[in-house]
């Protein structure tokens, strides 16, 4: 995460990789990681939303998909993203997975 190359990184994904909430917290400490565009951490089950919600920086991000993790589609957690990242947010689970 505190590579130089990042500065250039737009989408990012780390999908069903067993990443839990400290691996997502590192990458969203990272001042390299604000140029992410899309950033996917789909089905790796481990992974709060509070940590999301209280993250500074990634006014451009157009996509954050949490879909397959801890977090449901309705509940104060879904909430705090959706109201921090609007429609960028995506929780809950994907049947079709």
């Amino acid at each position: 995460a505190q590579s130089g190359q990042l500065t250039r990184l737009r989408d990012l994904e780390i999908s069903n990789s067993e990443l839990t909430s400290a691996g997502a917290k590192a990458l969203l400490d990272a001042p390299r990681m604000q140029s992410l565009r899309r950033f996917s951490l789909r089905g790796n089950h481990r992974i709060g939303a509070s940590i999301f919600a209280s993250a500074k920086g990634f006014e451009e991000l157009e996509l954050l998909d949490l879909r397959d993790n801890s977090i449901p589609e309705k509940g104060s957690a879904a909430e705090r993203l959706r109201k921090r990242f609007g429609a960028a947010a995506r929780v809950g689970y994907d049947p079709v997975r």
